[in-house]
């Protein structure tokens, strides 16, 4: 948990936004802001206790809300659940759909419509997954939003992260019996990850 927020706490944009409670004037929900407010007095108290981080009893209580206690998490874990309860207290959590055979630009402005808090503006992707039908080879495109990416890590000399994010992203042979949308038959199929963006 130390780990993860001081993490949190070495971003401006986030220390910004949360000591001068500017979650309080983008709100657009009725939920309530514990998390937020829990967020805002850790940041607090490490601006004034000169740089040293003793976690409030606020955050344990809000962490046992999302985390059972005398369990073991890990830090991905923790950091994940903490955001994702950041988000739902500053989003507008409404029921929404990516319409078919769109593309990415159209489908992220629908996210941010729907999701537009600090967390989502800072952390947040959108990561496409197209699968290719290996007898008539039509592709489907689908796309998930994400706040971090789980990247391979092989214990070998000369390792780099950028070594670990092309072996996420290396095209994959799934044996399985995928029915294509196309073709009607059940195939195997390729499957391909791919970071979309905007190109501005």
């Amino acid at each position: 948990m130390n780990t993860c927020l001081q993490c949190l706490l070495s971003i401006p944009e986030i220390n910004f936004y949360f000591s001068n409670s500017r979650y309080k004037y983008d709100k657009i929900t009725k939920n309530s802001q514990i998390t937020c407010e829990a967020f805002k007095e850790i940041i607090l108290y490490y601006d004034k206790s000169n740089k040293s981080l003793k976690a409030p009893d606020s955050i344990f209580r809000i962490c046992h809300s999302f985390l059972p206690p005398n369990e073991q998490h890990d830090c991905q874990e923790f950091l994940r659940r903490f955001l994702s309860k950041i988000q739902e207290e500053l989003n507008l959590n409404k029921k929404y759909s990516f319409p078919e055979k769109t593309n990415y630009k159209k489908i992220w402005e629908i996210y941010k419509e729907n999701n537009p808090s600090v967390i989502d503006n800072i952390f947040c992707g959108l990561m496409r997954s197209s699968v290719i039908c290996n007898k008539c080879k039509s592709k489907s495109d689908t796309y998930d939003p994400f706040l971090d990416l789980s990247v391979p890590i092989k214990r070998k000399k000369n390792e780099t992260l950028e070594n670990c994010f092309e072996s996420y992203f290396n095209e994959e042979f799934i044996d399985c019996e995928y029915k294509c949308e196309s073709c009607k038959k059940k195939t195997n199929v390729i499957s391909n990850l791919y970071l979309d963006y905007e190109k501005t």
